[in-house]
């Protein structure tokens, strides 16, 4: 009886000691995933404080890009989205980023030189790669396909790894309202854009030159092609 005993207590000490070792194994594991951890970290070494890829900057600069207005969800004015993605679906600007200044978290664009007969705008703004945020100055832009007035301009998005399109972007300013006036009807007489929104309890405001033709357009979901 008393050799029985101490050969199951033998046996569970032997057990017990046996359970070291996979404790060890835990451990190993472990030492494992904190490996695959920084492995992360330094993967993510190349992406910005947002977590994004970060672009090739190499191929922004210099080149052009297309916003295709009417391919945008609108959300200001409310609850006219859809009319407006119908009469501005014609409507494209083009812009260049001339230059990204690292040092200055910079960037700089300029507008329609590609729009017949349109206003070359320079406009600066924020540089946070892959982000970008320009506010351009308070002057007119003319689009190419229709003509379109802004009375200045925001545009922000965050442009791809490859740099060949600028994504999840957003636009707003105030816009004359009456270089839509031809595209809703070509006969239309002035403030006809105005006529339609107030019919949709949606007033004109004043512009910032003064004429009280304007509404304040903001849009998301904005995607610009390199060209």
């Amino acid at each position: 009886m008393r050799t029985t005993l101490l050969m199951l207590l033998f046996g569970s000490l032997v057990l017990a000691g046996g359970c070291d070792p996979a404790v060890g194994d835990d451990d190993a594991a472990d030492d494992d995933s904190a490996d695959d951890d920084t492995a992360d970290d330094d993967s993510a070494g190349d992406d910005d404080d947002t977590g994004d890829p970060q672009a090739d900057i190499e191929a922004i600069i210099g080149s052009q890009y297309l916003l295709d207005m009417g391919s945008a969800v609108f959300t200001e004015p409310a609850d006219v989205g859809a009319l407006l993605a119908q009469y501005m679906s014609d409507v494209y600007l083009v812009f260049h980023v001339t230059d990204i200044i690292e040092a200055q978290d910079l960037i700089v664009l300029r507008f329609n030189e590609t729009a017949e007969g349109g206003e070359v705008v320079d406009a600066s703004g924020d540089w946070s790669n892959p982000w970008m945020s320009v506010e351009s100055a308070d002057e007119l832009y003319i689009a190419d396909g229709e003509t379109v007035f802004f009375h200045g301009l925001e545009l922000s998005g965050r442009f791809t790894t490859s740099g060949n399109q600028l994504i999840q972007g957003s636009f707003s300013g105030p816009m004359d309202t009456r270089s839509l006036d031809p595209i809703i009807d070509p006969n239309a007489e002035e403030g006809a854009a105005c006529q339609l929104l107030g019919s949709l309890e949606i007033a004109c405001v004043e512009c910032p030159n003064g004429d009280p033709y304007c509404i304040t357009l903001a849009a998301t979901d904005v995607v610009c092609e390199q060209l």
